[in-house]
């Protein structure tokens, strides 16, 4: 699976244009006083216009796999790698998933997070900068019901269960190490922070097999 467009809100255009252009250096789709959209790798990311205080969401970035400590670095010295809340970490390795992350806020607050997996054959032969951000990868998902809600996923998109990530009660993931739905119990706490999963508006469109399919929440 593949997440070609994700679609957020935003309470400030201009600052999220600032973020997103200036520090990550991803490049302007399009812009208007109510929408901005960047090119994240094959993504196109979407912020829209909200009155709403401060929706906030958590989403991630597949970099090259080669690459961690070097986006590490970069991301850290220009905007602030976060520390767990539970014990000061900054570097994350699952080994469930042959991954190592690191995580940052941007000027929403919303939780990012920049991915190595280790699984994917996506190596550079280059100097790390923020334009070899590949794409939007994961993108997390509030919901009342998380076993429903993924199996109406499931059965409709003919999608499948993260192999990597065994479901629960109040989390599951779906899809592949290319792209991932997220499903948070609503409420539910977004490691590695304090920040509790909120439900906002947000659409998704993803590829499947060649098959372009659109979802939105709540």
């Amino acid at each position: 699976m593949r997440i070609t467009e994700l679609t957020l809100l935003t309470n400030n255009i201009s600052e999220t244009t600032h973020f997103y252009h200036k520090l990550l250096n991803f490049e302007i789709a399009d812009k208007n006083t109510n929408e901005v959209s960047f090119k994240a790798g094959s993504t196109k990311l979407i912020f829209k216009k909200t009155d709403y205080d401060n929706p906030v969401y958590h989403f991630t970035f597949n970099i090259p796999n080669n690459k961690y400590e070097e986006a590490f670095k970069i991301i850290d010295n220009s905007i602030g790698v976060i520390s767990s809340v539970e014990d000061g970490t900054r570097i994350f390795e699952f080994a469930n998933w042959n991954a190592k992350s690191f995580y940052f806020y941007d000027n929403n607050n919303n939780i990012l997070e920049c991915i190595a997996r280790f699984d994917l054959d996506n190596q550079i032969n280059h100097p790390f900068k923020n334009t070899d951000i590949q794409s939007v990868s994961e993108i997390g998902i509030n919901v009342d019901d998380v076993h429903t809600e993924g199996q109406k996923i499931i059965n409709e998109y003919n999608l499948d269960y993260f192999q990597k990530q065994k479901p629960r009660e109040d989390f599951a993931v779906i899809g592949d190490d290319n792209g991932l739905l997220i499903l948070g119990l609503n409420n539910r706490i977004w490691f590695p922070t304090n920040q509790r999963g909120e439900k906002h508006y947000t659409k998704i469109k993803f590829e499947v097999n060649g098959k372009i399919s659109e979802v939105e929440y709540p």
